[in-house]
């Protein structure tokens, strides 16, 4: 691909909060990239600057279609790119694409996205992903299931390989990028029992223990219907969504072979084991907050991080 053919585009996500609504939007301006066909590196440079705030949250999407959709991974960046990237000129975003994708770029169809976001604090970048954040009493947990790592089929184990597993619901790709992955509790862990341990979440963030997941429940009184997302569930166990956690019927993988409960319940992992790994629930019919110990290891559950 001869990267002249590589168009920038430069997009601002709009966000409807009303104090958000107020700001004016980053100004990204002066791109330009390189494809070093040596290095296999991609080097693209910004300038950002932004009236109302110092710092800026910065991502970058890319497309291999001409924009129809824009999921062509590039996730081994670094520089100038995530949370609270300071407002200037000449950043430079580094994008190891030929040892992401294991050869040269092919084609003339690509695109690549920059997105300049001022909303600081309430949006994380990690691995690729934006996730919004939401305050529950007081505690701050991401909005949505994380969604990081390599997918493989539910008949293999995660393993200690030093890449991060992920199982899709049914083997299917699209349904970690609606529902989020399902990890084994291990991989989840990262291979640690320390409670309250960073496992796969961001840096500044957790797997939750179960004394935080306690805590959720008192906040919301013990209502299940308040963590789930509205059109979840149906009669007693119809979700209200009053937290804004946002909790989606997932399912999850519950033998080698078989995902099971999309549309029907979710589990969440969390730090604490004995004897099995102990994970929180919820369920369409009902409105209870289920804490469940009963579910070993190899079971696939959804990952909700929380803030230390």
């Amino acid at each position: 691909m001869n990267i002249k053919n590589i168009y920038i585009f430069l997009s601002l996500i709009i966000c409807f909060n009303l104090y958000i609504a107020q700001n004016t939007h980053p100004t990204v301006s002066n791109v330009s990239h390189s494809y070093n066909s040596t290095t296999g590196v991609v080097t693209v440079t910004y300038d950002v600057a932004d009236g109302e705030e110092n710092t800026i949250n910065v991502l970058m999407e890319v497309s291999s279609d001409g924009g129809a959709s824009f999921d062509y991974a590039c996730t081994q960046v670094s520089g100038a790119i995530g949370e609270n990237i300071a407002e200037g000129t000449g950043k430079t975003i580094i994008w190891n694409h030929d040892a992401e994708h294991g050869a040269a770029p092919v084609g003339s169809n690509f695109i690549i996205k920059i997105v300049a976001d001022d909303v600081v604090g309430d949006q994380i970048y990690y691995e690729g992903t934006v996730y919004n954040t939401i305050t529950i009493g007081t505690q701050v947990w991401l909005k949505e299931n994380l969604d990081v790592g390599t997918m493989i089929q539910g008949s293999n184990n995660m393993g200690n390989n030093e890449t991060i597993e992920k199982y899709c619901y049914g083997n299917d790709p699209s349904n970690c990028e609606s529902y989020g992955g399902l990890y084994q509790w291990d991989e989840a862990m990262q291979y640690t029992t320390t409670q309250g341990a960073q496992g796969i979440c961001p840096n500044g963030w957790h797997i939750p223990t179960l004394a935080e997941f306690e805590e959720l429940k008192t906040t919301v009184n013990s209502d299940g219907n308040a963590l789930k997302a509205i059109g979840q569930g149906t009669g007693n166990g119809e979700g209200t969504n009053t937290s804004g956690f946002s909790a989606l019927l997932v399912g999850y993988r519950y033998t080698a072979t078989t995902f099971s409960g999309l549309g029907i319940a979710t589990n969440f992992w969390s730090t604490f084991y004995s004897f099995v790994p102990y994970c929180v629930g919820v369920n369409q019919s009902y409105s209870d907050i289920n804490i469940i110990n009963w579910l070993d290891q190899y079971f696939g559950n959804s990952v909700r991080c929380v803030q230390n």
